[in-house]
């Protein structure tokens, strides 16, 4: 996908409720990281698009993320549902 189509599907998928104003940024930052590359980039009507691709350590990356998410979603959850007490 190319910048503005990820920022379109962002808006479009949340039903307005995320938009990513600073995507570029985001873009860039991760590009530096190594988390994602640029695929191709083309000209339509005189502007470049590029189209942004995940690199396999973007992958490993968001999936760590994902895991690392989901087990302090879980903590939170358990905390909020059986109260303060220790579960050791």
């Amino acid at each position: 996908m190319y910048g503005y189509e990820i920022s379109s599907q962002m808006k479009t998928r949340s039903r307005g409720k995320y938009t990513v104003s600073v995507l570029y940024t985001i873009l860039y930052r991760l590009q530096e990281q190594g988390f994602v590359e640029i695929a191709r980039t083309e000209v339509v009507d005189g502007r470049a698009r590029s189209y942004y691709q995940i690199t396999p350590a973007g992958r490993a990356y968001l999936t760590r993320t994902c895991a690392e998410y989901q087990e302090l979603s879980d903590i939170f959850l358990s905390l909020v549902e059986g109260g303060a007490e220790s579960h050791e």
